[in-house]
């Protein structure tokens, strides 16, 4: 009989203790990490993905250390929502910059690459719940912009990696000055000029990483694009016409 209990105690303390570790599992999945917790999380995908060497990893996880610790301040600290907001929105533009400081040019891209595909993923989704429309190009970011371009651009010229990385850097500077001059700019005229000079020095940096058969390639693409285009316009006209 008391052996009997014995088991009976035995297997209610096991289970208690199997259903402690997954509440403790499940709440971290869901965002009740501490900030060591979650600066290790954050270390560690970050390695998996751009191939940190230990002594970048050490580095990232003492940055994502520090501002997460912020955060947890900046959250139990203020109840001023706004301003925390604000707040927020500055110690995540230091934490980038920080971190963008211990990686390699080639890291930076492939980490803005990562970020973009994520966010056109998120993209996607509220999109397909709005109705199952996808976000077209023209509300894109320039994160996402530069991606999906280069991406176009590598199955079309055959880049390499090295290629992708400096075109798609290419882009997303551009398009970050793109987007900074039409949201400051009010003189229609001088923000169409101010573009078209843009659009120009970002075909010449484009242009000086290719090859000259890429070039051509290149040319000969949107010659093609440009005729269908063409032909698309006089397909309407024409359909214009007969309806008259």
């Amino acid at each position: 009989m008391k052996l009997a209990k014995k088991i009976m105690f035995s297997c209610l303390m096991l289970l208690l203790g199997v259903s402690s570790i997954y509440a403790q599992k499940h709440a971290s999945k869901h965002g009740n990490m501490n900030p060591e917790e979650r600066a290790k999380k954050h270390t560690e995908r970050m390695t998996e993905q751009l191939g940190l060497s230990d002594a970048q990893a050490n580095k990232v996880y003492s940055i994502n250390l520090e501002y997460d610790q912020k955060r947890k301040s900046l959250f139990e600290g203020t109840t001023d929502k706004e301003a925390a907001k604000g707040q927020m929105k500055t110690l995540r533009a230091n934490q980038k910059a920080a971190i963008e400081a211990v990686l390699t040019p080639t890291q930076v891209t492939q980490l803005e690459t990562i970020k973009a595909e994520r966010k056109g993923k998120r993209g996607e989704h509220k999109g397909h719940s709005k109705g199952g429309k996808k976000r077209g190009h023209a509300n894109m970011n320039p994160e996402e912009r530069a991606a999906k371009q280069t991406e176009r651009m590598t199955e079309q010229l055959g880049l390499s990696t090295t290629q992708a990385s400096q075109v798609q850097s290419i882009l997303l500077q551009y398009g970050n000055r793109k987007k900074a001059l039409r949201e400051n700019s009010t003189d229609k005229e001088a923000t169409k000029a101010s573009m078209k000079d843009m659009k120009k020095s970002e075909k010449a940096a484009i242009e000086a990483v290719l090859t000259p058969a890429q070039i051509a390639k290149m040319e000969a693409h949107k010659a093609e694009m440009k005729a269908k285009r063409g032909e698309r316009g006089e397909h309407k006209d024409g359909k214009r016409g007969s309806q008259k």
